[in-house]
């Protein structure tokens, strides 16, 4: 298991200028909101990614407003089998750089992790995009070719898209499409292939967690399955008139439709905001489990505020699992009674952060 050590932020946010030392299990993160909870998730997540898990949050944002050179600096200390590494990351307007044990420079740290939250259920469930973009996040971590190659395919939609509005010269077109043929029947075989990995570990954490018998499944409608690249082809070809008329490509990977069904039904028109949250968070964990099978080693764990998203019986039952997983474990709170509760069930270290410095 790779864990976290030690990590110091300087100008990203609220942060102060401290080391904040972690455990292998389970940290607390606890104070009021507003004092720079999630903001330490965030930049755990910054420091691994290269971005945040916010939307739009761009460097002038995440910067701190007292800074007195405008670049964002975080030093790393990780373990794995007793062995240390040390990151430094430095962010500026322009560019990220990563540098491993202050010397050897690297895209950035060789570590993992997962942002939990309840509260992007509601994204999940409410936009199709959201459901898309998350898979393809699981996919990309899993399989780097997949990032690539669809990076390629959406810039080559983006040229189809330009030319369906602004001109539409079907031996363009046909050259374009072409090409896009090859890279659909790779996404649409990756996608399909997750799923029939994830699935087995979706029914099974959901009961881990949860203590319920759920038929829990994800599921990739598109009208790309199991075809070769000439088939392909000849469906867009096919499909072409319409998006001529709509001047804007309708078929492809960008307009698959996922969905996570529970019991059989959707869960966007079947389950109580309740099951959604609990359904999703299975589907976050399912993975974190997917990935830890594959690589054998898990993702770092990031859970924000959990305590406000769930009821007393559900939570209970996920702070007991945390208890028993093996991975490292960042979660905040604003709670005072689901701070003493981890109390209660085991050993936690516990950080306190008020204004932005930790004690």
């Amino acid at each position: 298991m790779e864990v976290i050590e030690k990590i110091r932020f300087l100008n990203l946010r609220n942060l102060s200028d401290q080391i904040i030392s972690l455990k292998p299990s389970i940290n607390c993160i606890f104070g009021e909101n507003g004092n720079g909870k999630t903001n330490v998730l965030e930049g755990i997540y910054l420091t691994i990614n290269k971005k945040s898990f916010r939307k739009k949050a761009a460097f002038q944002q995440i910067l701190s407003v007292d800074c007195g050179k405008a670049e964002i600096i975080t030093n790393l200390t990780t373990v794995k089998n007793d062995e240390l590494e040390y990151y430094s990351t430095i962010w500026n307007s322009r560019s990220f750089s990563c540098f491993k044990n202050n010397s050897e420079k690297i895209k950035k740290p060789k570590l993992n992790c997962v942002f939990v939250s309840p509260f992007d259920s509601f994204s999940f469930h409410n936009e199709s995009s959201a459901r898309r973009n998350l898979l393809d996040t699981f996919i990309s971590r899993i399989n780097p070719q997949y990032k690539t190659v669809l990076l390629e395919y959406n810039k080559l939609l983006k040229q189809k898209n330009h030319l369906l509005k602004y001109n539409t010269d079907h031996y363009q077109l046909d050259a374009i499409d072409k090409v896009i043929s090859e890279k659909i029947v790779f996404i649409s075989a990756k996608r399909d292939g997750f799923v029939k990995d994830i699935n087995p570990y979706l029914e099974f954490i959901y009961k881990e967690i949860f203590s319920e018998e759920v038929n829990l499944s994800l599921e990739v409608s598109s009208l790309f399955k199991s075809l070769d690249p000439k088939e392909t082809y000849s469906r867009l070809k096919n499909n072409r008139s319409i998006d001529i008329d709509s001047r804007v490509s309708k078929i492809g990977p960008h307009r698959d439709e996922i969905s996570l069904k529970f019991n059989g039904f959707d869960s966007v028109d079947f389950c109580s905001l309740g099951q959604q949250k609990t359904a999703y968070l299975s589907l976050l964990f399912a993975y974190i489990n997917l990935f830890g099978y594959k690589f054998r080693v898990f993702p770092i764990v990031l859970i924000d505020d959990v305590s406000g998203e769930l009821d007393s019986i559900r939570l209970d039952l996920l702070i007991n699992y945390l208890f028993k997983a093996e991975y490292q474990v960042v979660l905040t709170t604003a709670n005072a009674d689901f701070k003493n509760k981890l109390e209660d069930f085991g050993n936690i270290n516990l950080i306190n952060v008020k204004d932005g410095y930790f004690h």
